[in-house]
């Protein structure tokens, strides 16, 4: 399973992930999320991608085993991203509005971060 999670949106809805972007700044709380999807994708083989918005120049990179870090940068915002990025056989992870209703039109399923992150306590991501 392929999971495209909204960085920013994941991260300011949980409160460990919030709380240690509070003390680090971003990328405190990116890192932070990007463990969290290792060792889901370490335990569930799923592929996970983290769109962010702005800095790095529309960069991307590893974040660990099975995460890959996207970066706006100048191509746009990451609600923009997100929505290109999502194809059939995506789950897209995100509360905004816009985002989950430009996914479902793309053809990918969605989630509330908060059935998402229960999901990755309850077994890295499998689907129940």
């Amino acid at each position: 399973m392929h999971w495209l999670l909204d960085g920013y949106n994941v991260i300011r809805r949980n409160p460990r992930l919030s709380d240690r972007e509070d003390a680090e700044g971003l990328g405190g709380g990116r890192q932070a999320l990007c463990n969290l999807l290792a060792n889901a994708a370490q335990r569930s083989r799923h592929r996970f991608t983290v769109v962010f918005d702005g800095a790095k120049g529309g960069s991307s990179g590893v974040g660990g085993m099975g995460v890959t870090v996207v970066f706006s940068g100048g191509t746009g915002s990451a609600d923009k991203l997100l929505i290109e990025r999502s194809t059939p056989g995506v789950t897209v992870v995100s509360d905004d509005l816009d985002v989950t209703d430009g996914a479902r039109r793309a053809g990918a399923e969605t989630i509330s971060t908060k059935e998402f992150m229960g999901r990755m306590r309850n077994g890295g991501g499998r689907r129940r």
